[in-house]
């Protein structure tokens, strides 16, 4: 097992690049992820399409710091690891959505990821950069 360490997060990996554990000023991503508070804003059952959700500043937050550790590895040419990271954080994304769909909660599932990929698309336009959104 290897550790990267940048800026405040502390990556612990295989020597390929498979991300076993993240670490945000010490605390596990896994957790941070788990807690996520998801506040719905507008709900109106008649516009399904109009819910909003949002995301704590804490968790906007991370994404901002963990989308700026995959751009530094992959100028460090550590593009295998970035995109591992990128897999590794949208796969702790997961749960809540299929909590979402186990509960018939589709539109809100549809809502959270649309929010999950503006704020990628976001980082993406401002930094003019790519992030990984899917398995490698």
């Amino acid at each position: 097992m290897e550790k990267t360490q940048i800026k405040n997060i502390s990556i612990l990996h295989e020597s390929d690049g498979r991300v076993k554990q993240v670490l945000i000023n010490g605390e596990d991503l896994g957790n941070i992820s788990i807690n996520i508070d998801v506040s719905i804003k507008n709900f109106d059952p008649f516009r399904p399409d109009n819910v909003e959700v949002s995301f704590s500043d804490k968790y906007e937050q991370v994404f901002q710091d963990i989308f700026n550790v995959i751009d530094d590895l992959f100028l460090s040419n550590k593009g295998c690891l970035a995109g591992y990271l990128s897999s590794y954080l949208y796969e702790r994304l997961v749960p809540i959505w299929n909590q979402l769909m186990r509960t018939g909660q589709h539109i809100l599932a549809i809502q959270y990821w649309r929010k999950i990929i503006s704020i990628t698309h976001e980082w993406e336009n401002k930094n003019s950069k790519h992030i990984h959104k899917g398995t490698p």
